[in-house]
């Protein structure tokens, strides 16, 4: 059985001359993987190496699934772009219990 796979539109991408929206298929988190980072948002353990994580643990662009290098270059200056696709992809594997604060219930 596939892991279940979303398309996403996210707003807020800034290039050199416009702000554009960007399409993003999110594939849903193994269960052993889903549990490691929930645990680690319960115990307030988010750090940027933990984000870049589960954004390249989710987040595939076009053909391409994100990988840390490709993360480096294309989210470089778009911080806040980068954690509006954060927060989508954990929204979208933590639905169940996702709060409106960004993180997870314990």
């Amino acid at each position: 059985m596939a892991l279940e796979t979303k398309f996403v539109t996210i707003d807020g991408y800034k290039t050199k001359d416009e702000t554009k929206s960007v399409e993003y298929i999110f594939t849903k988190l193994p269960a052993t993987k889903g549990l490691d980072i929930q645990f680690k948002l319960r115990d307030d353990m988010i750090t940027p190496a933990f984000i870049k994580d589960v954004i390249c643990s989710s987040v595939q662009l076009g053909s391409v699934k994100m990988s840390g290098e490709k993360f480096d270059e294309y989210f470089s200056g778009r911080y806040s772009h980068l954690m509006d696709v954060y927060n989508a992809v954990l929204s979208f594997n933590f639905d169940e219990n996702f709060t409106d604060q960004g993180s997870v219930e314990q």
